[in-house]
């Protein structure tokens, strides 16, 4: 049988399984910059500026505040 939740539990879900990606992309990168090659390093450092992107914009947008 399925029980129904509070609608206020979803904005605190998301905020804890939007981060879990993030963990698991940046864990390989976790190692020292001297065993990585330059596509290593443009590569983390791309995906961490989609990630700052996107979150300048949720901040920007309010989404934070619902």
């Amino acid at each position: 049988a399925r029980s129904r939740f509070d609608i206020r539990f979803y904005p605190v879900s998301i905020f804890f399984l939007i981060p879990d990606p993030e963990v698991t992309f940046s864990s390989p990168w976790a190692v020292p910059t001297n065993k990585t090659d330059s596509f290593g390093f443009w590569s983390m450092m791309a995906f961490f500026l989609i990630l700052t992107i996107g979150s300048i914009y949720e901040w920007k947008r309010g989404a934070s505040d619902r």
